[in-house]
């Protein structure tokens, strides 16, 4: 549940700056951080969500690659959608080999594990990524252009917590549903 004002003291336009080179730029971190930071500065993703994320949610289809993140999967954008089928990238050697459980998107150094949040989260501080305000300003950002009933069913929140981040974006979607459906002339 966001707190009255979180902290989200990351520009936008740097955040999506960010974005678009990791989207892009092959050599700007491993494929699994960029993964990652593009999970948290665009879907606004919890670090220990994304780390748990398995290929049984990756979902490809014939129009392209979906991801699911709550109940209603998400269509991922090109280039997003080949780092996120490029995963697990780092494949164990030797007898680990063996143990690996390859479900998981971003493999921990344990076999048959998910990589440690915390160990997501000091990899994303490397890239410059503050998790918890990046997350707080695309929460802001989707809240603000999308309604939270379809917003809080593709990022996997409650349609409560969606409506107070649109509350706190400023957006004013409790008119989006409640405006009247126009007459049509054959109407009765």
């Amino acid at each position: 549940m966001p707190q009255k004002s979180p902290g989200h003291d990351v520009d936008p336009e740097a955040q999506l700056e960010l974005a678009r080179r990791l989207l892009h730029d092959p050599d700007s971190a491993s494929i699994e951080d960029r993964a990652a930071a593009c999970l948290i500065l665009l879907c606004a993703q919890p670090v220990a969500k994304i780390v748990a994320l398995t290929t049984d949610d990756l979902l490809p289809r014939e129009e392209g690659t979906y991801l699911r993140l709550g109940p209603e999967p998400i269509l991922l954008i090109p280039p997003l959608n080949g780092l996120l089928a490029a995963l697990p990238a780092a494949k164990p050697f030797g007898t680990a080999s063996t143990l690996a459980d390859a479900r998981w998107l971003f493999t921990g150094k344990n076999a048959g594990t998910h990589l440690h949040p915390a160990s997501l989260m000091a990899r994303m501080n490397r890239l410059g990524i503050r998790a918890r305000a990046s997350r707080n300003t695309a929460m802001l950002h989707l809240a603000s252009t999308t309604p939270p009933a379809v917003f809080a069913e593709l990022i996997g929140i409650s349609i409560g917590n969606a409506t107070r981040w649109a509350e706190l974006s400023g957006a004013s979607w409790n008119r989006y549903a409640a405006q009247p459906r126009r007459r049509m002339p054959d109407d009765r």
